[in-house]
């Protein structure tokens, strides 16, 4: 793509050069139409190879940067989801009137580019039992318990 631009521009540059240079009008009739011809040629020269040449070798460029943005894209996705599943915990947990200290959930991405809870780490305060929490954030949430860690004020 470089190289067409510079084509482009030294053509451009050329054409003006010529023109200046000319010392009578009657040769810029003949010239400034034939520039303009050998300008549309140069600009239309990707259209009829095909595609190939130049524009094919940029195609790796465009796949990584793809592949890049799509990562950004999926590290916000789960970013936002571990950040929305905590706010959400919380609310039952309250609802079921524990009260957490912290709520941590990490995240991953699946195959398929979905987002799925890795793990929960919750710390409750040393006189609460979290033993039922566990069942009711599996049977709300859909995970295994074993995804699951409730530690209490004592184990920071």
């Amino acid at each position: 793509m470089n190289a067409f631009v510079l084509t482009m521009a030294a053509i451009i540059a050329i054409g003006a050069i010529l023109d200046i240079l000319m010392p009578d009008k009657n040769y810029k009739k003949y010239i400034r139409p034939l520039l303009g011809i050998i300008i549309v040629l140069t600009m239309a020269k990707p259209l009829l190879s095909g595609w190939d040449g130049e524009f094919a070798a940029a195609a790796p460029d465009e796949v990584q940067a793809q592949e890049y943005y799509e990562g950004i894209y999926q590290n916000n996705v789960k970013n936002v989801f571990e950040e929305r599943m905590e706010e959400d915990m919380v609310s039952f947990m309250n609802e079921k009137h524990y009260s957490p200290l912290q709520c941590t959930v990490t995240a991953g991405i699946d195959d398929e580019g979905g987002v799925l809870i890795e793990s929960i780490l919750i710390y409750l305060p040393s006189d609460e039992n979290g033993s039922l929490l566990a069942e009711a954030l599996s049977a709300r949430y859909g995970i295994g318990k074993d995804k699951i860690r409730i530690e209490n004020e004592s184990g920071f």
